[in-house]
């Protein structure tokens, strides 16, 4: 991650694992700048040097979904080695890549009588190479890696759901049908641009512009004059004069992002036929006070939080991806 590192341990065999612990470890910042993949190392070996690491310990890691392409693909068998033979053939005529210089893998989601329904991950050599090999001169060398986006998918439950995570430097946001991935992807667009928005607007230092967001809240009553024609319930506590200016700031960054994820959303709808019955919020911007109301309003669907589901204090919403 770019605000911290997390790390989720599990132990057991055959299959079934039971988790142990969790932990955190925050990435050196300077002056309100995104960090470097060396502050990013620094923080795992921190990690590391907590960690009971032997020989029989496997790591796993997730490859950024924004550095890769997801595609849902209807192949009209369902033997595994026939779909391993022919989808690459598949794929070359959905992306605009030279397969040559990228990995593909797949996963079947969904067989039937018509078919299968294939989750096909495709991936650039040039940046899953020095991704690995980093992770491996840091003593974590990992023994699978998995498109992050696609882990959203386990909180999944039923119908179809968007999974939404907020994080430092990016959103990932995660179509599921009834708990499997069907479409995935990232937008650059996190807590860091919501910070510097502030920072910017109130001509305040990066620390400050933290102080302030963290304090701040996006009160329904202001969410329902930026949209009139959605009726919202008062705040019980409505923003404070001295934080509006802040709020208004962060809404108009939040802006990018919105249309984002509606035009992600809608075009899942459009292409899949399948409408999105709710939304699940994680990640650590998702505790901005407000958003909830702000999404319902936005997306016009269920908004929700998930549950931290984390024992690293720290990081309560930061283990989503690692769980």
């Amino acid at each position: 991650g770019s605000w911290s590192v997390k790390a989720t341990v599990l132990e057991g065999g055959f299959s079934r694992f039971d988790v142990t612990d969790q932990t955190s470890q925050l990435v050196s910042h300077s002056d309100g700048m995104l960090p470097s993949q060396e502050a990013r190392l620094n923080a795992l070996a921190t990690i590391l040097e907590t960690l009971d690491i032997d020989d029989t310990t496997l790591v796993g890691t997730g490859f950024p979904i924004d550095h890769a392409s997801v595609r849902l693909i209807q192949m009209p068998f369902s033997d595994k080695n026939q779909i391993a033979q022919t989808l690459e053939f598949e794929v070359e005529g959905l992306v605009p890549y030279d397969l040559e210089d990228m990995v593909v893998t797949h996963r079947i989601v969904d067989t039937s009588a018509e078919g299968s329904a294939v989750l096909a991950a495709i991936a650039p050599k040039e940046q899953l190479g020095p991704f690995i090999n980093d992770l491996a001169d840091a003593n974590a060398d990992p023994k699978s890696v998995v498109i992050d986006g696609d882990l959203l998918a386990v909180y999944g439950e039923q119908g179809t759901e968007a999974i939404i995570d907020i994080g430092h430097s990016r959103t990932v946001v995660t179509v599921a049908r009834e708990g499997h991935a069907v479409y995935t992807r990232g937008i650059s667009i996190g807590g860091w641009h919501l910070t510097q928005a502030i920072a910017s607007h109130s001509d305040v230092s990066f620390e400050q512009a933290e102080k302030i967001k963290h304090g701040l809240s996006l009160s329904t009553t202001a969410v329902a004059e930026w949209d009139d024609d959605e009726e919202t319930q008062a705040d019980a506590n409505p923003v404070a004069p001295s934080e509006s200016s802040a709020a208004e700031a962060v809404r108009d960054a939040l802006k990018p992002l919105l249309a984002s994820l509606r035009t992600s959303l809608v075009s899942y709808e459009d292409a899949s036929g399948h409408e999105i019955d709710r939304i699940r919020l994680t990640g650590g911007s998702s505790e901005l006070v407000g958003l909830v109301n702000l999404l319902k309003v936005e997306m016009g669907v269920p908004v929700s939080k998930l549950a931290p589901g984390s024992s690293d204090l720290h990081a309560p919403y930061g283990h989503t991806l690692s769980r």
